[in-house]
């Protein structure tokens, strides 16, 4: 990143050694958000490291979010609770579901120990456990970072945590303030659907080592011009060779949108497992949605484009430009 900032990137098993080692030499504090906190031997496991860490005198908070977790007993929380870990779930869902609003739910993915943040696509469950601790191996690439931004992590656990408290705080995105007023998201969403299992079930079952290297290198590309205000690195730092041309057949117009060369896009990017897809821009924004609506269009499909952007308020969508391919 720069000078001010530690970062490394690790794999799964790699992630787990760490974090694992820094929760049980932690002295401050330990918070975890996590959309998914299973009540089996891996969760269980890391549970216990919490409150190893909490009879030490360390501060420990878990935010989860009820509907990913859905599977763990709720009698786990409710131990873990006794023991002094302070577990808490955000927005219950016999709350959202008495007000008839199921979202929006917290699908976040940080951890903090004392002044460390790890993030990335990492869960509390067996799925994400190696295949020799009886997991089933999956694979997130994660972030562990020491710095500045450290604060930033902290910041946005606090918001998530006092949203869970259910004491009149409005769920709002993230608000950096000025740190990147200036960057907006173009949004592109076909009308098409797209489960996240079928997403997830196109993706290669091996990455040639060339292009685990190349993605890493982009990721640290990409912080690194963010944090500098270096735009014109962005383009490079969002490019992908694992699960963007692993669903470019399932996503309308990936291939044309990530290819755009115009003056007013700093990147392009599948958002997620799709299919909407994100532009980066800081200028002409309405041009930008014009100019998607009108590929839409004239490739035959239905879309939704929008801009988005930081909120200073509780959390609401501009209406966007929908477009027909009629």
């Amino acid at each position: 990143m720069n000078r001010d900032h530690k970062l490394d990137l690790l794999d799964m098993p790699e992630m787990l050694g760490v974090l694992f080692d820094d929760v049980d030499h932690a002295q401050e504090r330990i918070d975890i958000e996590c959309y998914i906190f299973s009540s089996d031997e891996f969760g269980k496991d890391f549970a216990e490291r919490m409150c190893k860490a909490k009879g030490r005198g360390v501060k420990t908070r878990a935010l989860y979010d009820p509907l990913g977790s859905q599977k763990a007993e709720e009698k786990f929380f409710e131990e873990m609770c006794g023991k002094g870990v302070d577990f808490r779930p955000y927005r219950p869902l016999w709350k959202t579901l008495g007000s008839g609003k199921l979202a929006p739910r917290d699908h976040g993915r940080i951890f903090l120990v004392d002044q460390i943040a790890v993030t990335g696509g990492a869960a509390w469950a067996k799925p994400w456990a190696p295949k020799d601790r009886g997991g089933e191996g999956w694979q997130d690439i994660n972030i562990r970072i020491e710095g500045p931004v450290v604060a930033d992590f902290a910041e946005l656990f606090e918001q998530r945590w006092r949203e869970a408290e259910g004491k009149g705080a409005q769920p709002k995105d993230f608000d950096t303030g000025k740190k990147y007023d200036e960057l907006r998201l173009v949004v592109a969403t076909p009308g098409v659907g797209l489960a996240t299992a079928k997403a997830r079930a196109a993706l290669p079952d091996h990455l040639h080592r060339r292009d685990a290297l190349f993605n890493m290198q982009r990721v640290l590309l990409l912080v690194h011009a963010l944090q500098t205000k270096d735009y014109e690195r962005l383009r490079e730092g969002v490019r992908d060779r694992w699960h963007q041309p692993a669903r470019s057949n399932m996503v309308p117009l990936l291939a044309d949108v990530l290819a755009l060369e115009d003056p007013d896009v700093l990147g392009a990017f599948l958002s997620g497992a799709g299919p909407s897809i994100a532009v980066i821009a800081r200028q002409n924004f309405e041009r930008l949605e014009q100019l998607l609506s009108t590929m839409y269009a004239t490739a035959g499909h239905q879309a939704t484009v929008r801009t988005l952007t930081v909120h200073h308020a509780p959390a609401t969508e501009r209406a966007g430009a929908s477009v027909s391919g009629r």
